[in-house]
């Protein structure tokens, strides 16, 4: 769905890191965050799951919601990335 907008996103799958330490890092983030997998950020902000985006996919309000949050973030300052997120 987000590669039909050409929405750019970044894919983490804890499934090709081989790295166990890393992949058990990610996971207790996750968990700690109580964030949903797969987790969806919006322009660095916690979004919801999969689930989420196509609730409003299936409303037609994606695009809308979408175009709000670009707005959006053009005035605000950024500062944390979903990595400093999950370790809050």
């Amino acid at each position: 769905m987000l590669n039909a907008k050409n929405i750019p996103y970044e894919d983490i799958d804890l499934s090709i890191i081989n790295d166990k330490n890393e992949v058990n890092y990610y996971l207790s983030m996750f968990k700690k965050a109580k964030v949903d997998l797969p987790a969806i950020y919006i322009n660095m902000e916690y979004f919801g799951n999969y689930e989420k985006v196509q609730d409003l996919e299936d409303h037609s309000e994606l695009d809308d919601f979408l175009f709000y949050k670009e707005i959006k973030s053009k005035y605000e300052d950024h500062s944390m990335c979903w990595k400093c997120h999950l370790d809050n």
